[in-house]
């Protein structure tokens, strides 16, 4: 859920892109976020191919692991290449490190804020 939502019991909050996106800007990138995109792959693959056309780097958050609704990994093989998925260290092991349309594209675990 997007903060500011009204939140409900077991709702989580994204923090993730902001706080990448303040990074970014801090190394002096210019950072776009997008809205959270339902585990839906055509919708993943469209989310990364427009990701590919307005940026240098897509990141992915929350989207890469192991479980049976992550589309991700999918996503990009049928877009472009997966040149690892997995690495081995924790919390990192469901990353994932691709190329789509001479971009590069970088899966990552998300780890959320859930209120109680």
């Amino acid at each position: 859920m997007e903060p500011g939502a009204e939140l409900r019991k077991g709702s989580i909050i994204e923090s993730n892109s902001f706080i990448l996106s303040a990074l970014v800007q801090e190394w002096g990138g210019e950072p776009v976020r997008v809205k959270p995109v339902p585990d839906d792959i055509g919708k993943i693959k469209e989310a990364i191919l427009e990701g590919c056309e307005r940026g240098d780097l897509v990141v992915v958050n929350a989207g890469s692991s192991a479980g049976s609704a992550d589309f991700t990994a999918e996503a990009v093989a049928d877009l472009g290449e997966v040149l690892q998925h997995g690495i081995n260290i924790k919390p990192g092991k469901p990353v994932i490190l691709g190329w789509v349309n001479n971009t590069p594209v970088l899966g990552i675990p998300g780890i959320l804020f859930q209120p109680l």
